[in-house]
């Protein structure tokens, strides 16, 4: 019932023959695929393999709980579906965040090596003083 209720609200949310239309308005196309028809079944595909598989794995995830009590293991610490959801998504956020830190890092360090090279006279020591 979750996999065929995700499946459904995938092409609800996402109408690829808008997209591919859109698509071929703009002159965007996707990378060894041509516009129109061939884009537009490219788009169903992908939309129907993600939705597939997250619903295969919201199912797995609220079903965990209960192969836990058939199994007879001890449920002193649980984690329900929505708390497993919460963290992955959090730990997801938190490493795009980090990684866009380090990107912005490295763009820095190289503005800084390009506006202020290495002088051996110079008074300043970066970028603003």
């Amino acid at each position: 019932a979750v996999v065929s209720t995700q499946s459904t609200g995938g092409f609800v949310t996402f109408n690829p023959v808008s997209i591919a239309e859109n698509f071929k308005k703009s002159g965007t196309f996707i990378p060894g695929i041509r516009p129109g028809q061939e884009t537009e079944d490219y788009l169903s595909s992908t939309v129907l393999r993600l939705t597939i598989f997250s619903g295969f794995y919201l199912s797995f995830v609220t079903g965990i709980k209960y192969l836990e009590q058939i199994a007879g293991l001890s449920s002193t610490i649980t984690f329900g579906g929505t708390t497993v959801l919460i963290l992955v998504s959090v730990s997801i956020e938190t490493l795009n965040q980090l990684s866009a830190r380090d990107k912005t890092r490295q763009i820095t360090e190289k503005r800084i090596k390009t506006l202020n090279p290495k002088k051996k006279n110079s008074k300043n020591g970066g970028l603003l003083w």
